[in-house]
Formats: structure tokens, sequence, C-alpha cells
């Protein structure tokens, strides 16, 4: 469970359900009234081994909507390419100081395009998280003519698999492959730290990129999303 105070769903939501069937309906009722309260929108992740095994229906009962399916990939990093096509005036650096995360924040930005309070949030949790080399989160910014053109980010956990995250491109760079050699960057990043392998959840858009570094769809997560409703 995960509530920020921030009134915006992609930063509040329900991550892993495991619920009884029985009394399921206020179970989840009971969830819906935590952020409620707070007047929160929230996202709740559906995945193929929540419980119960009707949880989309039982969230569809009970006021959530479904947004979209977000496909998980899994890339098994000993098959990542040797290299791959980037624009000539491309240069890719970890984020190593608050400059360079504010560098990194303006492909965040334009990318995902969230309001001004949720890109403060970002920037707040991953400069307390810390910027150094031994830290379990990495960011990576590409440069396209001295320019900030796209962001990534890696979290290494400890069962050897790493999480791609925060895949962005500014819209004037996109389809240049940027953001396929940053991703990639980040791959290599972690196999050289000894990751076997790496997974993500897919955009729509992010697909046919993913797949070209050698990432395979494992399953679907489903996304359905809380609003509160106007006063």
């Amino acid at each position: 469970l995960l509530i920020t105070g921030v009134a915006h769903p992609m930063v509040n939501s329900v991550v892993q359900t495991h619920l009884e069937k029985n009394g399921i309906e206020a179970k989840i009722q009971g969830l819906v009234d935590r952020f409620r309260k707070k007047r929160l929108p929230f996202m709740w992740y559906v995945w193929p081994n929540s419980s119960p095994s009707d949880l989309g229906g039982q969230l569809l009962e009970q006021g959530l909507s479904h947004s979209h399916d977000s496909p998980a990939m899994l890339a098994n990093l000993a098959k990542l390419p040797d290299e791959v096509i980037q624009p000539d005036r491309l240069h890719i650096e970890q984020v190593r100081s608050e400059e360079m995360l504010a560098d990194w924040r303006i492909p965040f930005e334009l990318g995902y395009q969230l309001p001004d309070e949720v890109n403060d949030l970002f920037s707040s949790i991953y400069q307390h998280l810390g910027l150094t080399v031994d830290d379990s989160i990495q960011h990576f910014i590409a440069y396209l003519d001295d320019q900030p053109a796209a962001c990534a980010t890696m979290y290494y956990g400890k069962d050897g698999v790493a999480g791609v995250w925060n895949i962005a491109t500014i819209p004037e760079a996109r389809g240049k492959g940027i953001g396929t050699a940053i991703t990639w960057q980040g791959c290599v990043d972690a196999r050289q730290r000894g990751y076997e392998h790496a997974i993500l959840l897919s955009s729509e858009m992010g697909y046919s990129v993913y797949q070209k570094l050698g990432f395979k769809e494992k399953f679907s997560a489903e996304v359905y999303v809380w609003q509160p409703p106007a006063k």
C-alpha cells in the first residue's frame, strides 16, 4: 500500500493483493476508504497471482475503473546486444549530482506529462535516496547535442533481477534510437554489477523498443483506478 498525500494516482497505489474471497467487498471498501478520506486518487494493480482470482471484477463492482494493461517483460542480460545504433551526438551519463538530477527531470517531465507536485515528489525522493555509485537506485540521462533528451532509472535488488523504470524521451528526440540506447546502457550497467535478468512494465510506445533488446512479455498486469468524486 502506497499513500504519498500527493493527489495523483501514479504515486498512490495498492501494489499487491492476497485476500480471502469471504468478505471481499468489505475488505476492498476498507482500502478504498483510506484513500477516500484523504481524497486521493489511486491505482490498484492486479497480477496473475493476485487473489481472489476474480479481483478485477470485484474492483469494478466496488467503483474502480479499468485503466490499462501493462505487459511485464523480462530480459536475460547475458543475451543483451553488444551495441545498439544511436546518434553520433548522443552521450549517456549516470546522475551523480543535484544539477544532473535537474537535467534528468526534464525528459521525465516531458515524457510523462505529470503535474509539478508529482515531479517535485520524485525529485525529492531520488535526492534523498542518494546519487552515488553504491546506491540501489541508479539514474541515467542521455544528452543529445549537450541537451537532456532521455532518462532512465535502474533498481538493483537482492534477487539478481534489476528493475527498469522511468524510460522517457522528449517528444522532438523520439524515433532516433535514444530510448533504446539509454535502456541498453542501464541494462549493461546491471550486467556489469552481476545481475542476470532485468524486468519492466512496458507502455504501448516502448514495447517494440524493449523487444529489440531481448525483453519478452511474460504476463500482463491489469491496472484499475479510483478517482474521488467531484465536490
